[in-house]
């Protein structure tokens, strides 16, 4: 019910005309009085629209277009069983945040929930502009904050990536760290304990999101102890510190009470860790890679350039004349894109979307650049149109003329046909369905997490793939024995080994589960196998195929 992919002119006309009232509204003066909150509140709706209206017929496609989404939609859906984090879900490298934002979208049946998972992701986007747009009102004024998020919302809505348009694990922390700076901002221009609290927990919550981003929230933690210290309120270091280590605590607590503390401190510390130091590319390549997926992509290469541009051309005619306050927080926001860079890249991999952390430092730097170039004008023309043209020209208007051209979509075949399975992945759906009910959970070796989502199954282990189990390294026995023990504990009625030719990451037969003799004989004990389909070999739980028929 919720498709309407096959009507993308539609979509596409509502989202122009959306677009051109965002622009135009963006132009106008703050409106005083009543109107004021209709004023703010109007123009980021509009926004919101602008996103979702571009992005739908993506958002409605009924399948899978990238494993990521899959993986944490099926933890969301296992979480909907079991909430407690560490016990029923593993999440890698992503935190238990990212996946108790998805939990809406497990309520969805089938691959509903595909939508809903980029419906959120759209608005947790949405979320964040809004942060920043709301932070560089503070720094400057409403209309300097419109445009200069206006840029960072067209790549957002145009792109047709399936890195960018699916729900990435960097969207939740990049919300966390958008609104800390909100937080941040609002303490240096008017302190008070609420200001401080909130950023304290914001930025506290963050390496719970994902580890990744945890050194920027540490960078903008610092940023404001200094701030704090220099303007003579040492005594809120204190409250600061104390308020940040409450998240630590909180999920502390969790894992003590539910006695999971060594499932939390092997997979997300310990392996994290080392999965940082294994398999890295060099620095060179990987900017090479992410530069090439970002040309490809087009949208997200115009407007980093663009914003380059802008801003290196404000620095070199104003830097004489920027007002202290905007110096002050020039650098601040140049700081934290420096450390949201190092981030990027210190995995050492060329995932495009760890690039969606740098929408926030990108965007709070080019207000900064138009608010400098607006001050450096006539003061008898407090609005003047040359620099908002100029910014408009560089970062906005390439990425319309590039909507607009004929140049064809470089995803959309991949995200309509490829991405799409054939008639043997309906067949094994419908296979795992005649073999399960509803409630019961599905085993899985390999990496082919859409099985969960499309038969609507949770997980009987803890992860949604096994790719540590099957890469060698410190902790694969952990990891083999804890998949052992969780899929003894849960008993599935199907098991599916979808290592094989075709398939995400572990394709080949040599990677199956008879790498695991315990497993393998525990499998040839309890379980029959029953047939492959689409490359997937499934096997049944014996009193299970007995049964079977009665299931049709």
């Amino acid at each position: 019910p919720l498709s309407v992919a096959s009507f993308p002119v539609a979509s596409s006309l509502v989202g122009w005309a959306l677009l051109l009232l965002a622009v135009a509204w963006g132009l106008r003066r703050d409106q005083p009085g009543k109107m004021a909150k209709l004023d703010r509140w109007g123009w980021w709706a509009v926004l919101a629209g602008v996103i979702v209206a571009f992005r739908w017929p993506v958002i409605t496609l009924p399948h899978e277009i990238y494993p990521d989404e899959s993986q944490l939609l099926a933890g969301a859906l296992t979480l909907r069983h079991d909430p407690v984090f560490w016990r029923s879900v593993d999440g890698g490298t992503a935190g238990p945040l990212d996946y108790y934002m998805l939990l809406p979208a497990a309520f969805f049946p089938g691959t509903t929930g595909y939508a809903v998972t980029r419906l959120i992701a759209a608005l947790v986007i949405w979320g964040m502009l809004v942060a920043a747009g709301e932070a560089l009102t503070l720094v400057a004024n409403r209309t300097v904050a419109r445009l200069a998020v206006l840029p960072a919302a067209a790549f957002a809505a145009f792109t047709t990536s399936p890195e960018l348009v699916h729900y990435s694990t960097e969207l939740v922390p990049a919300l966390l760290l958008a609104l800390g700076v909100l937080a941040i901002v609002r303490q240096t221009v008017q302190s008070s304990p609420g200001n401080l609290r909130s950023a304290a927990l914001l930025l506290g919550f963050v390496p719970f999101a994902k580890l990744q981003a945890a050194p920027i929230a540490a960078a903008l933690g610092l940023f404001l102890v200094i701030h704090e210290l220099v303007s003579g309120r040492a005594k809120n270091v204190g409250l600061f510190i104390s308020v940040s280590l409450l998240p630590t605590l909180l999920f502390a607590a969790l894992v003590t009470v539910t006695d999971e503390a060594e499932n939390m401190l092997i997979p997300y510390f310990l392996q994290n860790t080392h999965y940082t130091q294994i398999g890295r590319m060099p620095l060179i390549e990987v900017v090479r890679l992410l530069g090439a997926q970002s040309v490809t992509n087009g949208y997200h290469a115009m407007w980093f350039a663009g914003a380059v541009v802008f801003c290196t051309g404000t620095l070199l005619l104003f830097a004489r004349n920027i007002p202290y306050r905007l110096r002050r927080h020039g650098l601040a926001f140049a700081g934290l894109l420096v450390v949201t860079v190092f981030c990027v890249l210190s995995p050492g991999r060329p995932y495009h979307h760890y690039l969606n952390l740098l929408t926030l430092p990108v965007t709070l730097l080019l207000g900064v650049a138009l608010a400098i170039a607006l001050q450096s004008q006539s003061s008898a023309n407090p609005r003047p149109l040359f620099p908002l043209g100029v910014c408009l020209f560089c970062t906005l208007l390439p990425q319309l003329v590039l909507r607009l051209s004929p140049w064809p979509d470089p995803y959309e075949y991949y995200n309509t046909t490829v991405a799409a399975r054939g008639q043997a992945h309906a067949e094994l759906i419908a296979a795992i369905k005649r073999l399960s009910l509803p409630g019961e959970s599905l085993g899985l070796w390999g990496w082919r997490s859409s099985l969960y989502i499309e038969t609507g199954l949770p997980q009987a282990s803890r992860q949604a793939h096994t790719t540590f189990q099957l890469l060698a390294g410190p902790w694969q026995k952990y990891y083999l024995r804890r998949f052992y023990d969780d899929l003894v504990a849960s008993a599935p009625p199907v098991f599916a080994d979808t290592a094989g030719s075709g398939h995400f990451w572990f394709n080949t037969r040599a990677a199956g589960h008879e790498v695991f003799p315990r497993l393998r004989d525990w499998l040839s004990t309890h379980y029959a196998f029953v047939g492959e389909w689409d490359g997937v070999r499934l096997y049944a739980r014996r009193d299970r195929v007995a049964a079977a028929p009665r299931l049709d």
